[in-house]
């Protein structure tokens, strides 16, 4: 299972974190500063902007078919990481983290990553990877949106 948390309280430097719950288990602690950049799209709030990355991931891991896709998570200055994930016989995705120092965060939007990490494919080096169900993966995306909706709720009543 994957979940995504966001430290509400916060500035926009290391708030976010991807929780891989498998074995072995991983935690990545990322920024949200760039995913306004990244998904091309003014939001009010950084809830508002976890809120649309989660629907970009959940979007990304159903529209999963044959191919590998990777998706961006730690957008950084210095560089870019992220999850490749494929899809596997019996309903289960191989997902990677992996980053690479040859792209930084603030030069990929949801637009050219294809095309940015097909262009650096060789400068990826591969930390964790795991073997998941899909329905997992999917499971633990809705559960991180249904959590940001209550915090989007909050932030339009204060």
């Amino acid at each position: 299972m994957i979940r995504i948390l966001l430290d509400e309280i916060g500035d926009s430097h290391h708030d976010i974190f991807l929780k891989v719950d498998a074995i072995p288990s991983f935690v990545q602690v990322a920024d949200t500063h760039f995913l306004g950049a990244f998904l091309s799209e003014d939001f009010e709030t950084k809830s508002a902007v976890t809120l649309a990355y989660l629907n970009y991931f959940l979007d990304k891991i159903q529209g999963l078919e044959h191919d590998t896709d990777f998706i961006p998570f730690d957008l950084s200055d210095q560089y870019v990481g992220g999850l490749f994930v494929s899809t596997k016989p019996k309903g289960l995705v191989k997902v990677e983290y992996a980053w690479t120092d040859q792209i930084s965060g603030w030069e990929i939007t949801r637009a050219s990553t294809a095309l940015r990490v097909n262009e650096n494919q060789e400068g990826f080096k591969l930390d964790r990877d795991w073997l998941l169900p899909k329905e997992a993966l999917v499971a633990g995306l809705v559960w991180s949106i249904n959590r940001m909706k209550k915090t989007c709720d909050q932030d339009q009543v204060t």
